[in-house]
């Protein structure tokens, strides 16, 4: 499946991270500006500065941001849009959700600078498991699924962003992966997600780094495989489908306080006779 068929037939909301603010300097370069980071967008136009102001007060579709390109007494261009979306992207500054069928699927939150630029094709269909010498998919072993409030939150140490995923057959998809990789593969019959969905989410977990290539580093580097056993991001099947009864159940609306999908408590032991 290309790139185009992946975003295709899933589209985007954005806005701005919460906590950003724009600056400008004397000469009259813009930067945004963070707590944790900064970065210099050089000088921005009337309608760059409204866009930024607009993902800063609201969600936008990429439809609507494009639709107010050039319409209007002082529309930017399309050019001037793609270019500074493109900053955004690339800086980590934009929480993108993905959304299908209307209905949001899950959200991208970066807290760091992505590193890298968004893969231009998906990643290649894989089997995974790690199960021998073939080379597939899995999840990494430092990813960490809890609830918040009605969403799943996936986590990882090893990554810049968080993902927040909204719909259950997400969460449900996730659960699914982690006992068997190649449910996210294109074609897969067991996949509860359509087509797209399922490829552009396993393009962005491996964009991530939530999904990895198996091997890797994780699975032959003695500090990465000590460092897994400790933490807690060995999320199991078990785990996920606990927290994925947990988001259907909750009401719908709801948005409650974080709290950690944890096991069951152990029973107390029994008294020692003496």
């Amino acid at each position: 499946m290309t790139a185009e068929a992946v975003t295709g037939c899933c589209t985007e909301v954005l806005r701005l991270r919460p906590g950003v603010s724009l600056a400008v300097d004397r000469s009259g370069l813009a930067y945004l500006v963070h707590r944790s980071a900064s970065q210099q967008l050089g000088a921005v136009s009337d309608f760059q500065r409204r866009t930024l102001r607009q993902l800063a007060e609201s969600e936008c579709s990429g439809e609507s941001l494009r639709a107010a390109a050039g319409n209007g007494p002082g529309g930017g261009s399309t050019e001037e849009l793609d270019g500074l979306l493109g900053h955004l992207r690339a800086g980590g500054w934009l929480h993108v959700t993905v959304v299908c069928d209307d209905r949001p699927a899950y959200t991208i939150e970066p807290h760091l600078h992505p590193g890298k630029p968004r893969p231009e094709q998906p990643p290649p269909d894989g089997e995974g498991g790690g199960g021998g010498d073939r080379g597939g998919l899995a999840l990494s072993r430092f990813v960490v699924m809890r609830r918040s409030g009605t969403d799943l939150l996936v986590e990882s140490p090893r990554s810049w962003c968080v993902l927040r995923v909204h719909d259950a057959g997400v969460a449900g998809a996730l659960a699914a992966f982690a006992a068997s990789p190649a449910i996210l593969t294109v074609g897969a019959k067991a996949c509860p997600l359509p087509a797209p969905l399922a490829a552009r989410l396993l393009s962005d977990l491996t964009w991530a780094v939530m999904v990895v290539e198996v091997p890797n580093e994780e699975d032959t580097s003695f500090g990465m495989r000590l460092g897994g056993r400790m933490s807690c991001g060995s999320t199991s099947a078990a785990a996920a489908r606990a927290c994925l009864m947990a988001i259907s159940v909750a009401p719908a609306g709801q948005r409650g306080n974080s709290s950690r999908c944890l096991p069951a408590a152990r029973p107390p032991p029994s008294p020692r006779s003496s």
